[in-house]
């Protein structure tokens, strides 16, 4: 058996106090010990070894902070293991690779043109499977839009 869970048992049954369980003395009306397991409540306790073994497992898809610790929440717990799922989230370099910095700006509408093809708008998508491209041209006063392929030019 892990020796935190040995010194919380003492201090469970015991009275004891030691730096390690105070931890667990704000819960240890939760506490109780079933076939080798510390439980608090209906959670298992994690042993300090175990702890990124379960955290690499809650995290698994880089769901993010709120479901990963949602996820803890339901079967485990050990103290502190909400600032354990944050640092590893916060730490983990393919999160922070493709997390935005900046939430983007919120769309604006746009002022109605007081006549045609004053604003418009163009977009070239491509290249098609082919090699060709499509040109679209909106006027924002008509809403009229001008599609055309541009073809791909012999080499």
């Amino acid at each position: 058996m892990d020796q935190e869970f040995l010194k919380v048992k003492e201090g469970i049954y015991n009275n004891a106090c030691d730096d390690i369980i105070k931890n667990y003395s704000l819960f240890k009306e939760e506490l109780c010990f079933y076939e080798g397991l510390l439980l608090r409540g209906t959670r298992i306790i994690i042993p300090a070894q175990l702890r990124k073994q379960v955290l690499a497992a809650a995290y698994e898809g880089h769901l993010g902070i709120v479901l990963m610790k949602a996820r803890l929440r339901t079967k485990v717990w050990w103290p502190r293991y909400d600032k354990d799922a944050e640092t590893l989230v916060q730490t983990c370099k393919g999160c922070t690779f493709i997390s935005a910095p900046n939430p983007p700006n919120p769309l604006k509408r746009r002022e109605l043109p007081n006549e045609p093809w004053v604003d418009i708008a163009i977009d070239l998508m491509g290249p098609l499977p082919n090699g060709d491209f499509i040109l679209v041209v909106v006027d924002y006063f008509s809403r009229y839009k001008e599609v055309k392929l541009l073809e791909k030019f012999p080499v």
